[in-house]
Parts: structure tokens; sequence; C-alpha cells
């Protein structure tokens, strides 16, 4: 099974495995001062990889290139779940704005609220 074989809803338990198919070396890890998680694996043609994420789960996505994405309502791209800041409110628990999006929105705020 390769990358390419790979269905996009991929459950988290088959995860694993599928590193495992696709990589020959894997070195998994966590960045104590970040809270981060990091993966760095060699496929079996001899490229390598190095992923840092949020969590486990999304870290092995985005290694496998089955990364979960989120629309931008502000933009309008589609871009990576990281790439949204954390919103518990929200249903998917990320915010509805990208993370760039969102900062030029702040920063225009405070602009606005400085000349008055």
């Amino acid at each position: 099974m390769y990358q390419r074989d790979l269905p996009d809803d991929l459950p988290a338990n088959d995860l694993l495995d599928a590193l495992f198919l696709q990589f020959r070396f894997l070195s998994y890890f966590r960045q104590e001062h970040d809270d981060l998680f990091a993966l760095e694996a060699t496929d079996h043609a001899g490229r390598r990889v190095k992923v840092v994420r949020e969590s486990p789960e999304t870290m092995a996505r985005a290694a496998l290139g089955k990364e979960l994405t989120k629309a931008c309502r502000a933009c309008g791209q589609t871009k990576p779940l990281h790439e949204f800041a954390r919103h518990a409110n929200n249903k998917d628990g990320r915010l509805y704005r990208c993370k760039v999006c969102e900062r030029s929105r702040v920063r225009a705020y405070q602009r606005r609220k400085a000349a008055s």
C-alpha cells in the first residue's frame, strides 16, 4: 500500500499501520518545550520527511499526505487544520478564519481603536 492508495478518511487506529507500510525508518518524539510532536521518517526510496504538529494523529496524517483540511471563510483557501487557531466553542474546535486572516483582522481592529 503506497501513499496514493490510502483513503482520505483513514481511521486513526490504522494510521500507525499505514506509517509502517509507507516508511522504512521512523523516529517519533515529543518536543517538551513546545508541547509539539515530531516525526522523522525515511521512505523506501530514501527520501526523508520531518513533520511537527500539535497531536500524534495530525502528525501521522501529515506524514502520509492525508492531513485534515478546512476552508477559511475570510480568504476562501483550503488549508491544513493546524493553520487554524483553536476555538473551543466551534464544532470542530478550530476558528473559522485561518491564523493569517485572523491576525490581519485583529491588527485592523487595533488600528481603528487606536485612531478613535
